[in-house]
């Protein structure tokens, strides 16, 4: 499916699917982060392997490392949840760029966890959610750089919610976005996974 004029991919939340920010030499974009099953999920099993594809080289080292820490971040959690079907699965995450030029990197291992997470509680993320952070292993949501071509590229896909890492609040409101540019976007600001899952699928997590 082509990008529509906006940029996204898709109109309606999906499991497993979130969207990332992404920076390409002054300018930023959307990168979606899309996750599924390889096989039939089977409760009894041990095996839980990972195939990672991307276009347009996109996927280099440091992509693939923020992927795996951003499994092991969503492992950790459902665990802590009682939930072991990250343990269990054998998923593919596909990555997603509409520009086409766009590289994945440790900014978006936010939305890496939150889809890994959407595919293990079968949670859609709130719609028009775009997000950017840097995910550590133990949950840590870490600041980013180039806040303000990633917030004008969720503006002009007209993203109604924005998700930023705590860190990155003196840069963002050094940007004195109004209203008007803001363009009727509420900005969520996290410091940790758990905070990201709360907001972005209304559950409460211990």
């Amino acid at each position: 499916m082509a990008p529509g004029d906006d940029g996204k991919v898709y109109d309606a939340p999906m499991i497993g699917v979130t969207v990332g920010l992404s920076r390409s030499g002054t300018s930023g974009g959307l990168i979606y982060f899309e996750v599924a099953e390889t096989d039939p999920f089977n409760a009894n099993s041990s095996k839980n392997s990972l195939v990672i594809t991307a276009g347009g080289g996109m996927l280099d080292t440091l992509a693939t490392d923020s992927i795996i820490i951003a499994r092991c971040a969503a492992k950790k959690i459902m665990r802590e949840q009682q939930n072991s079907y990250l343990d269990r699965a054998n998923l593919h995450l596909n990555i997603v760029s509409t520009d086409g030029s766009s590289k994945a990197g440790p900014s978006g291992g936010l939305a890496e966890g939150i889809a890994f997470v959407s595919m293990a509680t079968k949670k859609k993320p709130i719609a028009n959610l775009a997000m950017t952070g840097h995910l550590t292993l133990n949950g840590a949501v870490l600041p980013i750089g180039s806040i303000k071509q990633r917030v004008i590229a969720a503006k002009e896909a007209k993203m109604t919610n924005l998700m930023v890492p705590i860190g990155n609040k003196k840069e963002f409101d050094e940007l004195k976005l109004d209203e008007v540019t803001r363009n009727g976007m509420h900005v969520q600001f996290v410091a940790t996974f758990a905070d990201a899952i709360r907001y972005c699928f209304s559950v409460i997590i211990m």
